[in-house]
């Protein structure tokens, strides 16, 4: 069904058809439907789909359609649908939620769900224990595979993955994994503890999200157990909630590399104004006063300008360039320094390597508006300044773009705050310096 269709049919209101044409879509898809369309429209479609897919629906809508649609339908319809979330995308929905929305969920939950809501709730941001979700299958290590298997198809509707089950002791002590491909090959009267994994990759309940994503990459997981600090089995984390934090990972660091940076849980295209602007203005009024500094160098060098007035041409040029090549560069190394590419034992062969190139292309693109410089005005010591300003900008640009990023890491601050507008403003003094002093040098002014 296209946006155009159903919009037709809410317009005539021929639910039925409607109600028809969804059965057919998959729950992704008419989410996608529901978010381009009004609040008051999302709930008539929302409400004409079966319980089963209605569920789905909901897990795949954003937040803030969660919450439109939250506000729209009574305390009980509202339960009934969340208590049918898996259990993570429960919390990360009351994450959101009101205070008295909450608690009118809480209030229809059973006792022990309570509990595990609650906390869930108090897990600190970020932490494995706001990842993880309860729904899993684990089997006592001394059972038989038969009887493992028959405790796998009596619970698997209502768990997040089957693929691997997770076994433990007496206490819930996590003492090993097994996969459902090793259940079924074995024979039914094998003892789960002989066939399943002892060597097992876990993480704590507080262990911070990036080091989860870290185990995810390097051992291609899709499902890690979470422990309590007693070693205790609590939950599991499975690859599609590690894709949500990559994707907010790497969402925040776009908006640090254009220095977007600072608290808000407001999406940055949905927050308000006020909120937005003091967003990205801190880093802005330090461009401006990095601008007003170029343009107070520009005028310390005035008498040189208007003697050789050509120099002005190339001004633009030198600068753009040298910037250009420090964002190169520094985006580089902060992508290195975040997947770990960049470490202590090869950090100076990086940073070399960066400079090497930087040096290079300074050469090349030196050489050609140096040739393009003296044809084009007519005195070859233009060409000359222009070529040497170009080389030793781009040059210092690079380790510039280089060796910011690094140094900020070490002394903890993000370093891909120091990318984007940071590096412009230091280029821009610097590229400038390096012209004048240069062009002042070779023609003798």
């Amino acid at each position: 069904m296209t946006l155009n269709k159903l919009l037709k049919l809410l317009s005539t209101k021929d639910y039925l058809a409607i109600k028809n044409e969804l059965a057919n879509l998959f729950a992704a898809d008419i989410a996608e439907l529901l978010e381009q369309i009004e609040d008051k429209h999302s709930i008539v479609v929302f409400r004409l789909l079966a319980k089963d897919l209605a569920v789905d629906v909901f897990a795949h809508l954003t937040m803030k359609k969660q919450i439109a649609l939250s506000k729209l339908t009574n305390d009980d319809e509202l339960s009934e649908i969340v208590n049918e979330l898996y259990f993570d995308d429960k919390i990360d929905f009351l994450e959101e939620m009101p205070a008295n929305i909450v608690k009118n969920i809480l209030k229809n939950s059973s006792e022990n769900e309570r509990r595990l809501i609650n906390q869930f709730l108090h897990y600190p941001d970020s932490s494995a224990g706001s990842l993880m979700t309860t729904e899993f299958v684990d089997l006592k290590k001394h059972m038989t595979v038969a009887q493992a298997l028959d405790i796998i198809k009596a619970t698997a509707p209502n768990k997040e993955t089957i693929y691997t089950s997770f076994c433990i002791d007496s206490n819930r002590k996590l003492e090993g994994t097994v996969s459902l491909r090793e259940l079924i090959l074995s024979p039914s009267d094998t003892v789960v503890e002989e066939i399943m994994c002892k060597e097992v990759l876990k993480v704590d309940t507080h262990d911070d999200q990036e080091h989860v994503v870290e185990l995810f990459k390097k051992y291609d997981l899709l499902s890690l157990p979470v422990v309590d600090h007693e070693s205790r089995l609590v939950g599991i984390i499975t690859i599609d909630d590690v894709t949500d934090v990559v994707e907010k990972e790497n969402t925040e660091d776009f908006h640090k590399l254009a220095a977007i940076y600072g608290n808000t849980k407001d999406k940055l295209l949905e927050g308000s104004v006020p909120n937005a602007v003091l967003l990205r203005l801190p880093w802005l009024i330090i461009t401006l006063f990095g601008g007003m500094l170029a343009g107070g160098i520009i005028q310390v060098f005035e008498e040189s300008l208007t003697s050789v007035i050509a120099l002005a041409v190339f001004i633009p040029v030198i600068m753009d360039m040298g910037g250009d090549i420090g964002i190169q560069t520094s985006t580089i190394v902060i992508r290195g320094l975040a997947t770990g590419d960049i470490k202590s034992g090869n950090i100076w062969k990086c940073l070399i390597r960066e400079t090497l190139i930087g040096v290079t292309m300074g050469v090349v693109c030196g050489t050609v508006i140096g040739f393009v410089g003296q044809i084009w005005q007519g005195v070859p010591m233009i060409g000359v300044a222009v070529g040497g300003a170009m080389i030793a900008t781009i040059a210092v640009s690079s380790v510039l773009g280089a060796f910011l990023p690094v140094l900020f890491n070490r002394i903890g601050v993000d370093p891909a705050v120091v990318s984007g507008p940071l590096i412009t403003t230091i280029k821009d003094i610097t590229g400038l310096l390096i012209y004048f002093n240069i062009a002042s040098l070779v023609m003798g002014i």
